[in-house]
Parts: C-alpha cells; sequence; structure tokens
C-alpha cells in the first residue's frame, strides 16, 4: 500500500486565493486548534476565521444559520470588492 505523507500546514502556506476557514469549537474530527493553526500559516493575503460555538465537523451551518451565513457573504463582498479595484 502506497503511503503518502501530508503536511497541511505547509500546503496551506503555499495558498494565495482567499481562503475562509470555519471550525466548529467541538469538532473532534479536525480540531478547532488545527484550523487556527491552519488559518495562522495560510499563505493568502485574504484570509478570516470562524469558531462557531456548538458546533461540530459537519453542522457549523446548521448550528450558527444567520452568523454563518452572514460571514460568508461579508467575506466574500469584501473579496469581489478587492476584484473590483484590482
Amino acid at each position: 500500500m502506497l503511503k503518502i505523507k501530508w503536511d497541511s500546514l505547509a500546503i496551506v502556506n503555499k495558498i494565495k486565493t482567499p481562503i475562509l476557514f470555519i471550525s466548529g469549537d467541538q469538532d473532534t474530527f479536525v480540531p478547532t486548534q488545527m484550523t487556527i493553526r491552519l488559518h495562522d500559516a495560510c499563505g493568502s493575503a485574504k484570509k478570516s476565521l470562524m469558531i462557531v460555538p456548538g458546533g461540530n465537523h459537519n453542522n457549523t451551518f446548521a448550528v450558527a444559520g444567520k452568523d454563518y451565513i452572514e460571514k460568508l457573504k461579508n467575506f466574500m463582498k469584501e473579496c469581489l470588492e478587492e476584484t473590483k479595484d484590482a
């Protein structure tokens, strides 16, 4: 069996496109601390982080509802405005 070593922190450092990280503070699949480390290591000039209280790996939208949508809309709006000004 082929084993592939995956270094997420090194790979995310190469990202240059806008990226929004969303994590539930109850996530045990990708722990919140790892999402924070990924956000901090990300090479994109345009990045944002949202931690959803009470959320796990698959339910952040269901838990955060309107806050999730607002964060996403605002992030996309900021990205589009920067593209328009370029």
